[in-house]
Formats: structure tokens, C-alpha cells, sequence
């Protein structure tokens, strides 16, 4: 059995395969730090189970767990990352476990446990979450014109305002215009929230 591990901190991924090898000390586990190197594990390896992380630095975040749906590979999210509409596209993807990494490592083996027994498994904090009357909209879908999106992705790869404006041919005011309609229409507090949000879920 083989199982990918998409975890970008090396502590991190240390202590998952010990408690992966404390309940199956027969599972190779295939690591990854970033997407690109997940999404070639998926095609070229017969992967059994994944644990994905999702709030990697580089790459868009959805698309292992995307490949893993395609492939009906049983998965587990375990990030800090946890909000209502995140974990009503992951429940669309079929996800089996979800465990916030503020949870204690109790919750950790209880996923993992689930996890290699065919079953589900959320830890509290993503219960709480998903039953609260409040909507989180953190990390929801963009709703972005094309204008605004040509916009953002220049900005999410880190070019100014400026250098935007000058590649696109445009304006500074229209560039600034585009910025701000894309916050409003998406509820973001600031252009890193914009720019993290289009990350997450654009490939590059």
C-alpha cells in the first residue's frame, strides 16, 4: 500500500509517518511539498490513501484533491485550514476525514484510524464549523469578471499595481478599479485575502 502525504513542513511530515507506521508499519509513504510533485504522484503511482495539507505555498491547493476524487482515492485533509464553504467543496470531492492541525494528535490518530478502516471521521473543530449559523466565506470560489481576473493572477504572481497596468496596457485608476470591484463582489478584507483566495483555488 502506498500513501501520499502533501504536507510542505518537513516537522510536520516527520511526525505524520510515525503515527502512519505506529498503525501500519507496512504503508510506503510517498511524499510531497507542493502540487506539482502530489499531481505526478497521483498519475504515476498507484496511490491507496492521501493526507493533503491545504495551505501549501506554492501551486493551487484544490488540484490534488480534484485528481484524488477523479481517481477515487480515499483521502484526508489535515489543515489549519477549516471553514464552512471549504468543507462543503470538500464533502462534494468525497472527502473521508478532515482533522484541523489545531486539534490534538488524539483527533490526528482517530482520522487515520478511519482513514485505513473505510470510515469518516471530522475532528470538533471542523463539526463546530460545519454546523454554525454563520457562513465563512474566507475561502470560497472567486466570482471575478474576465478583466478581473487577468488583474489578480498578474498580482498573485507578484507584480504591482504598476507593472500590472503596464503589461496589460491599462490605466492605473482602471487597474485600481478592477481591484477593488473583485474585493467587493468576493467580500475580501484586503488584497492579500483576494490574492490568497485566487491562489487556492486557480492553477497557475
Amino acid at each position: 500500500m502506498k500513501l501520499l502525504l502533501l504536507e510542505d513542513h518537513e516537522a510536520i511530515r516527520e511526525t505524520v509517518i510515525r503515527y502512519i507506521h505506529e498503525i501500519n508499519p507496512y504503508i510506503d509513504v510517498v511524499e510531497a511539498d507542493n502540487v506539482e510533485d502530489a499531481d505526478q504522484a497521483i498519475k504515476k503511482t498507484k496511490i491507496t490513501y492521501a493526507i493533503c495539507d491545504l495551505e501549501l505555498t506554492v501551486g493551487c491547493n484544490i488540484n490534488p484533491i480534484e485528481a484524488l476524487y477523479r481517481e477515487r482515492i480515499p483521502y484526508m485533509v489535515y489543515s489549519s485550514h477549516v471553514n464552512k464553504s471549504l468543507i462543503k467543496e470538500l464533502e462534494a470531492k468525497k472527502v473521508r476525514c478532515y482533522v484541523s492541525k489545531q486539534s490534538d494528535m488524539k483527533e490526528f490518530r482517530m482520522g487515520l484510524q478511519a482513514l485505513f478502516n473505510d470510515t469518516s471521521h471530522y475532528c470538533p473543530i471542523v463539526m463546530k464549523t460545519q454546523h454554525a449559523n454563520v457562513g465563512w466565506e474566507e475561502t470560497g470560489r472567486l466570482r471575478l469578471s474576465k478583466s478581473e481576473k487577468k488583474v489578480v493572477e498578474l498580482l498573485s504572481k507578484g507584480q504591482t499595481r504598476e507593472e500590472v497596468a503596464a503589461n496589460l496596457k491599462l490605466e492605473l485608476t482602471t487597474i485600481n478599479n478592477h481591484v477593488f470591484r473583485a474585493r467587493e463582489a468576493n467580500n475580501c478584507s484586503n488584497v492579500s485575502e483576494l490574492i490568497r483566495r485566487y491562489h487556492f483555488w486557480t492553477p497557475e
